[in-house]
């Protein structure tokens, strides 16, 4: 391996000789004296941001590093020859002091000091030709990606992503080689570079197929120094915080031509003072609710998980320092550590005048509405109030605790620990109804009280959710409104449709019309308003009570009523109908495998074929897990297995981008004289399990 060092002289041309000279301290100075010249990694082919052409380093990252060694009187040596896999070797064995666009991970930290980034790039899918079949890293699944070894994204894809098979390589260019050979599916790289590589190297074949839209992908560039030298870091720091906003457009402007910096975002645009807050920091610490889905939990391997977690890995990346949960078991500890100061932030809260003592409150980021759950036999509640003296639960320490009783002083209060504590105890009749918003609460329902509990009614409260800082922290508090204020809307749209999936629709206001009526309008106007309002809740109510939240089918509640009325008009009038109990085969396998988002989309899909084998009389439901059921209506058991035969055929012919043919296993079963519905669905699972035992992919009747 050929290795090339490259003396870079300290004046450049380029800059302006009324450059910022940054005050450094007696020994900082006294360190650049002993230490005048720092070793610098060079890649060859990673432009425009740092490459070697024309016999000399080049690019944006390449005189970005010039241009902060001057500022500090350092001179720069450029390494050129090894691999990305190399120069990481080479600064954990202190061979190297400085690594160009490179970013912050927990395994580089234990052997390289970062500074605050400097660029933020988003990458893309690139494939060989148009691709419809790829759009997201979802659809990656079971195919290969190039990447070149040591890359960030090697280890991201091999932990988020483990479905996916990884051909590595030496680098970027041998990588897009890789996908036009046919050797690979597609390439992640940045997108400035591909464009630039596609140019330089006439690989025509190579689209950009789609943008990922998963915030640890982004590529947020710092400078990396090794380790041992601590004071280094803070000198090179000083020089990037002296840079302009006019040397950064200059550079801009020569290397980043319009398509490129289209995909380009600038470093959050802090203060000094935020700057030097951030300096001094190793990381950033929070305290979330433990028990919280969708908005946030400690799962089982203690891990923050949820629609938090993803907002703040979106901001640790912009704001360049690890974000640590701190780990509670309540929410009310949450509290209490922030109190203390034990944690830097809280993730999701709403302000209180309790809480302004201790915290200060960003602009909110996450809203919902408030509703109340009962049990499924309770009427729908228009009105709040009309609950009466009937206990209601609300989880201890919520701000909405006293907004509550403040408005509805006659409905007693109940504090609970957790949401779901609250929701066994509706279950048991402790409680008349649980408080929450609409999003915890109907995820709750769908993921632990299918068909025991309901959404019963809706407040006209909107919870705002913020990010609490810790009072003595102002710089923290402007940090995270500019990381707030630089989320864009895809990012707050992927992160809801990962968590959330249901809206409830705003119903229209219509109250200036209706004072601008006569009073006879006004009153008709208003009534029918009323209407339109209750027939709309109505509406929502029952689709989110009666609808599977992951696939849109039916959901166990449904499934069970849609039985019961079979069941009458079979014991009323004699009109026959059977059921199929389909399973998954090997479901197990495709978690464990491809991971549980991608196992998500295949039972999504499973549900679309069933229901387009389905007859329009039929009702097709998620049972539960992997498990789905179709009644059949005016159906005798040979008529279901016919049908259930061509679900299981058409599930075959299903291509689900795993490698292999997915098979279902089926139970088919109809409703005998005397039998309850217990009985015949007792009877589907049987025959489905000895689909199971005799081999899989086959429909079993029942005797």
């Amino acid at each position: 391996m050929r290795i090339t060092v490259w003396a870079v002289p300290l004046v450049l041309a380029a800059w302006p000789v009324g450059a910022v000279t940054v005050d450094l301290s007696y020994v900082e100075q006294a360190y650049v004296r002993a230490h005048p010249v720092i070793r610098v990694s060079n890649e060859k082919s990673w432009p425009p941001f740092n490459f070697f052409a024309d016999g000399k380093p080049q690019g944006y990252s390449v005189e970005y590093i010039q241009l902060v060694a001057e500022k500090v009187g350092l001179e720069v040596e450029f390494v050129t020859g090894p691999t990305w896999s190399e120069f990481l070797d080479r600064i954990r064995r202190r061979d190297l002091d400085v690594m160009l666009n490179i970013v912050n991970s927990e395994q580089r930290r234990i052997y390289i000091n970062f500074t605050s980034a400097y660029i933020i790039s988003t990458p893309g899918i690139f494939t060989r030709g148009a691709r419809t079949d790829i759009r997201s890293l979802g659809d990656l699944a079971g195919r290969t990606i190039a990447v070149p070894k040591g890359f960030f994204s090697q280890d991201l894809l091999s932990r988020k992503y483990p479905g996916i098979r990884l051909y590595l390589t030496r680098n970027v260019v041998e990588s897009m080689e890789a996908v036009l050979t046919g050797k690979a599916d597609a390439i992640i790289t940045d997108t400035g570079v591909a464009h630039y590589l596609i140019n330089k190297h006439g690989f025509s074949g190579l689209n950009n197929s789609a943008a990922i839209s998963d915030p640890m992908f982004v590529n947020v560039m710092n400078l990396g120094v090794r380790k041992d030298r601590p004071i280094l870091h803070d000198i090179l720091q000083k020089g990037m915080d002296a840079v302009s906003d006019a040397e950064v457009n200059a550079l801009r402007k020569k290397w980043l031509d319009p398509m490129v910096g289209a995909h380009l975002q600038s470093p959050l645009p802090l203060s000094e003072a935020e700057k030097a807050y951030l300096s001094a920091r190793d990381e950033i610490t929070m305290c979330i609710d433990p028990d919280w889905l969708p908005y946030e939990k400690f799962d089982a391997l203690g891990r923050h998980i949820g629609m938090s977690a993803d907002y703040f890995e979106a901001f640790a990346l912009r704001i360049g320092k690890p974000i640590r949960a701190v780990s509670t078991e309540t929410w009310s500890q949450s509290l209490d550590k922030a109190r203390a100061r034990a944690c830097d932030v809280l993730s999701l809260a709403m302000e209180t005048p309790e809480r302004l003592e201790y915290l200060n409150f960003t602009k909110p980021y996450v809203k919902s509405p408030m509703v109340v759950a009962t049990r499924p036999g309770a009427s729908f509640i228009p009105d709040i109030s009309s609950i009466g003296n009937r206990p209601v639960g609300i989880v201890r320490g919520y701000a909405y605790v006293s907004v509550f009783r403040s408005k509805y002083p006659e409905v007693p209060v109940v504090e609970v620990d957790t949401i779901n504590t609250g929701l066994e105890q509706v279950r048991d009749g402790k409680l008349f109804g649980m408080v929450g918003t609409l999003t915890t609460i109907a995820y709750a329902i769908q993921t632990g009280y299918v068909g025991e509990l309901k959404i019963s009614g809706r407040f006209d409260d909107t919870l705002d959710l913020s990010i609490g800082v810790r009072k003595d922290s102002p710089e923290l508090l402007g940090i995270f409104n500019k990381a707030i204020d630089a989320l864009n809307p895809d990012q707050h749209r992927d992160i809801n449709n990962k968590w959330v999936a249901m809206h409830y629709e705003e119903v229209p206001d219509y109250e200036l019309l209706i004072q601008l009526a006569v009073v006879f309008v006004l009153i008709a106007g208003f009534l029918a308003y009323r209407q339109v309002q209750l027939r709309k809740h109505n509406a929502e109510l029952e689709r989110l009570s009666t609808t599977d939240r992951l696939t849109g089918l039916f959901n166990r509640l449904k499934l069970d009523e849609m039985l019961e009325l079979r069941h009458g008009e079979f014991e009323r009038f004699g009109h026959a109908f059977s059921v199929i109990m389909i399973d998954v085969d090997d479901f197990k396998m495709i978690n464990d495998r491809f991971g549980h988002q991608v196992g998500d989309r295949v039972l999504v899909k499973i549900g679309e074929t069933i229901k387009a084998h389905a007859r329009s009389i039929d009702s097709v439901g998620r049972w539960g897990g992997e498990e789905f059921l179709v009644v059949c209506s005016e159906t005798g058991v040979q008529g279901a297995v016919v049908q259930a035969e061509n679900i299981r055929a058409a599930m075959r012919e299903t291509d689900f981008a795993m490698g292999r043919a997915l098979t279902v296993s089926l139970g088919v079963a109809e409703i005998k004289p005397g039998e309850a519905v217990k009985d015949v669905i007792s009877r589907a699972d049987e025959a489905l399990y000895a689909a199971k035992e005799g081999g899989r992919d086959q429909a079993v009747k029942s005797a």
